[in-house]
């Protein structure tokens, strides 16, 4: 038997002697930690780079559209995920929970990432396996001329009158 025939007698007693049924526990490996990255608790979701409002979106949402005074995410969470990740980073303010949805009304951000400052409206909806995330914000916005958006700081409920007081005419003079 020459050299060559040898060394692959060789390499194939090798390869059939490593190909064993035995786990790798039972081979004496260590398997590598199962948790998830970056400190992340199981059933926790981490932090992405994204943000609104000063708020750090999760990771597993992608932002479909940036507005001065909204910002809208979805992806391929559920929605208690993201209710639970959203409520340990905001803090005061009312909550609503509804079918497949969740709304935090005049929420701050406990830790803001930016120099934004003012009250959040966060809508959480979804299927199950799929959500929307949109977050308002309720300050008015600064553009590049020192000017304010002042429609963007108007409340709602504060615009609309009692119904009795659309009735009224102005008196007669």
């Amino acid at each position: 038997m020459d050299l060559r025939h040898r060394v692959t007698a060789l390499l194939f007693a090798a390869a059939a002697f490593g190909c064993s049924e035995k786990t790798p526990e039972q081979n004496g490996a260590t398997s590598l930690p199962t948790g998830a990255p970056d400190g992340v608790a199981s059933g926790e979701v981490a932090e992405s780079r994204e943000e609104a409002f000063g708020l750090l979106l999760p990771v597993g949402l992608r932002v479909t559209r940036r507005d001065y005074d909204m910002v809208t995410a979805e992806g391929s969470l559920r929605p208690e995920e993201v209710s639970n990740y959203v409520r340990s980073r905001i803090q005061g303010g009312s909550e609503e929970t509804g079918p497949g949805r969740t709304t935090f009304l005049f929420t701050t951000v406990l830790k803001p990432t930016t120099g934004w400052r003012g009250t959040l409206r966060i809508d959480v909806e979804g299927d199950g396996k799929f959500t929307h995330l949109r977050v308002f914000g309720a300050q008015a916005p600064v553009d590049a001329g020192g000017r304010t958006f002042p429609s963007a700081t108007a409340d709602v409920r504060q615009l609309e009158k009692p119904p009795g007081e659309n009735a009224k005419l102005p008196p007669k003079l």
